[in-house]
């Protein structure tokens, strides 16, 4: 074999193997980049292509045929391409034993082709190693692409989240002003350290998936003006004393129901409005919405969604009353 070195320093070795098809385990193996060697490593770059049983089957009858493969009676075992020319074929066929009476197969090596042939399936087998190459990329990207959309996902849920506290803090600031005389107070002050003091907002994640579970089971303290609809003059219907925030009616799963100053600076009329007629609908943010439908994650998701159940929340900002 011989062996020379480019100008780009790289090892060009006349009629080396380059491509193996080792039908017994699946396998196609490009053992070489362009047929070189790279000087500096000395090694040969092998991206192997390992078939489903199913996906071989279907390509040796479709693709390579019966001259090259009989699964009946002589079946291509192993074949070996070289640089230049010739390869080196292994296939089984069966093989009568008289003296034993018995049928068994026997590998043997292969010569009764053309080189046309023989270039003609070296193509079909390059081919079929391209269209793999160009699937692992694909699911590379699109994989990529998930882990992008996922982390956009979380982070926007989490800012949702952020913000909504924001507001319901921002909106109620007036109320422990120290010059503003408000009923109850301590009760406001207690809401409000409570909304800072979520574990939602304050705990760290080992990952994404950790923090979407934590926002998506938050649940708001209710307000002492909600409290106090809750229970009148602080007492259960049997007219025993209720502590606030300390049983689990106290804690809602929206902002709406949490914080009266909120729905009142925020949303105004066009709120009443909807919790009268849109009450199965959800209020989302736009990205959230398109980013939902760009997942598809309806098909995650037990008789889909039915994205008309969604209010974009910038819309109805838009006709708040503040």
């Amino acid at each position: 074999m011989a062996i020379t070195v480019n100008e780009n320093n790289e090892i060009i070795a006349d009629n080396v193997p380059v491509i193996e098809f080792d039908v017994l385990n699946r396998l196609i193996i490009m053992l070489s980049n362009d047929y070189k060697l790279t000087a500096a490593e000395g090694i040969r770059i092998s991206p192997r292509f390992k078939m489903t049983q199913e996906v071989l089957d279907r390509f040796l009858t479709e693709k390579v045929g019966s001259f090259w493969h009989d699964p009946n009676n002589d079946k291509l075992e192993h074949i070996t391409f070289y640089s230049s020319v010739g390869a080196l074929v292994q296939r089984r066929k069966l093989k009568y034993d008289f003296a034993t009476d018995t049928t068994s197969w026997v590998s043997y090596t292969f010569t009764g082709y053309t080189q046309q042939q023989l270039d003609d399936l070296k193509e079909i087998i390059c081919n079929y190693a391209y269209v793999e190459d160009l699937l692992r990329k694909e699911q590379i990207e699109a994989g990529v692409q998930r882990v992008a959309h996922e982390n956009l996902f979380f982070e926007t849920l989490a800012a949702k989240r952020e913000r909504e506290r924001n507001y319901m803090l921002t909106s109620s600031d007036w109320r422990v002003l120290p010059d503003v005389e408000t009923p109850n107070k301590d009760m406001w002050v207690r809401w409000r350290h409570e909304m800072r003091s979520l574990p939602a907002f304050n705990d760290t994640y080992e990952d994404n998936l950790a923090l979407y579970k934590a926002f998506a089971k938050l649940k708001w303290p209710i307000d002492p003006k909600v409290f106090f609809k809750l229970y009148p003059d602080g007492l259960d219907d049997d007219g025993n004393a209720v502590e606030y925030l300390a049983t689990d009616d106290q804690w809602v799963e929206r902002e709406f129901d949490a914080s009266t100053d909120f729905v009142k600076t925020r949303l105004g009329n066009v709120l009443e409005w909807r919790e009268r007629s849109t009450e199965s609908r959800r209020r989302v943010s736009a990205e959230v919405l398109e980013l939902a439908k760009l997942l598809k994650i309806e098909d995650f998701v037990e008789n889909g969604i039915d994205y008309s159940s969604f209010v974009v929340e910038e819309d109805l900002n838009d006709l708040a009353v503040d």
